[in-house]
């Protein structure tokens, strides 16, 4: 508000009048260190043996300072001390850098921010809002909560209480903005996963055939609220079916339950023997939230037996039947193998007596996709009960469900026939007799 004049004097302290030296005015001390004198210009040409300066300012820390002013070999001068103090409201400042820690939870230490001039000078006076936001996160969704956000500056300062980051663990930064005013980024801070809440499948189960264990093999992860895989849990996690297409199917692992190790179980030999088609498992490790896999398929293991998927209808003796007995090629669990092309071979299994033949168009008959389908098949034997049985090499055989063979066409012949033979009732007819 006061600008400098410096005087040109003898050693008897008079002005020297016809003096036009250049006086250089250099802050002489300061409160800290890196503050910057100017001024409208610097140095200035004295007139008269007086040096007036103008529009000179300093830009630093708020504090006591002095000023010297030099001319060549000149005896330097040093002014009294006088003040600076905080300028304008120009930027925000973390002042007490956040301090990280688990995810969902206050974090360790909470951040302080300071409304500062241009000089790094808290302006006490200051009571304008400061918000805080994530400036960085490792990934995306991350939320920062806070007690109160935005908060008021008391004395130049926002003191934040309550803060915690729920997101993925990793690395953090915290950015303050309060208007117009430069915002302040903080120091990066860690945040790690939280306490257990759920399970999920990290790795999904690969599927594979009736029977085998599966190419990739399921894993489990202990999981915190945001994701994040509670690396110290040691829990066991327990693998079943979900869903079937059916029922009865049955689920074994070289173990289960696992336990996790750094939070994470992988099963092991794991395979479904059961029906064909699509399945799910669910993951569950006590109170946690339990995890269903994405579905997955089981095909037809190994042929193994045969079944009679079509029962053969029987009828007259003689008399191809009007349902034809159809044999599928199974593996263990009854699924069709579809790419099976072995031959079938029929024949009776259980007949009433003994002689009774059977015959088909064709016998064996090569199985198209697994399946073997007979036509023309007929038994030529007595009337009464029939069971068939099917055979494939080594398969376990199966046998037909019990049918019926009935009369064939009757056919009444006389063993002695005579033209124009005459009978009376009751009278036996003779040969030869008219």
């Amino acid at each position: 508000s006061t600008q400098p004049t410096v005087s040109v004097e003898n050693s008897s302290g008079g002005v020297v009048t016809g003096n036009s030296d250049p006086v250089t005015l250099a802050i002489a001390s300061q409160p800290g260190s890196g503050a910057k004198l100017s001024c409208t210009a610097n140095p200035v040409t004295a007139s008269n043996g007086v040096a007036s300066f103008a529009g000179c300012k300093i830009a630093g820390k708020a504090g006591t300072y002095t000023l010297k002013a030099t001319d060549g070999s000149l005896t330097p001068a040093t002014s009294t001390a006088f003040s600076v103090s905080a300028g304008s409201a120009a930027q925000v400042a973390f002042t007490t850098q956040p301090g990280g820690g688990t995810s969902g939870a206050t974090l360790t230490a909470q951040p302080k921010i300071t409304v500062e001039d241009a000089g790094g000078n808290v302006v006490t006076g200051n009571s304008s809002a400061v918000t805080l936001a994530i400036g960085s996160q490792p990934g995306t969704g991350a939320a920062l909560s806070c007690t109160r956000n935005p908060v008021t500056a008391s004395g130049g300062v926002a003191s934040f209480t309550g803060c915690k980051i729920t997101g993925k663990a990793g690395s953090y930064t915290l950015t303050a903005t309060d208007g117009s005013l430069t915002p302040a980024t903080s120091s990066s801070i860690s945040i790690t996963a939280g306490s257990a809440t759920h399970l999920a499948f990290t790795t999904p189960p690969g599927g594979g055939a009736n029977g085998s264990a599966w190419s990739t093999q399921p894993a489990v992860s202990v999981e915190d609220a945001s994701g994040n895989v509670v690396a110290g849990n040691t829990s066991s996690v327990t693998l079943a079916i979900a869903s079937q297409p059916g029922s009865g199917a049955a689920l074994s692992c070289t173990k289960n339950p696992v336990s996790a190790a750094g939070g994470v179980a992988s099963f092991a030999g794991c395979k479904i023997t059961g029906k064909a088609g699509s399945y799910t498992l669910k993951a569950t490790d006590g109170s946690l939230t339990s995890a269903t896999s994405g579905s997955f398929s089981v095909t037809a293991g190994a042929a193994a037996k045969l079944a009679f998927t079509t029962q053969p209808g029987g009828g007259a003796s003689g008399t191809a039947w009007s349902t034809q007995p159809v044999v599928t090629v199974e593996d263990a669990s009854g699924n069709a193998v579809t790419g099976n092309t072995s031959a079938v071979t029929l024949a009776i299994a259980s007949q009433p007596g003994s002689g009774a033949v059977l015959s088909c168009t064709a016998n064996p008959v090569t199985a198209s996709n697994g399946v073997a389908s007979f036509a023309g098949c007929k038994i030529t034997g007595r009337t009464g009960s029939y069971t068939l049985k099917a055979t494939d090499g080594t398969l376990t055989s199966a046998t037909s469900s019990s049918f019926r063979l009935t009369s064939g066409t009757q056919t009444a012949t006389f063993a002695t026939r005579a033209a124009g033979l005459v009978g009376m009732p009751g009278v036996p007819l003779q040969s030869g007799v008219p």
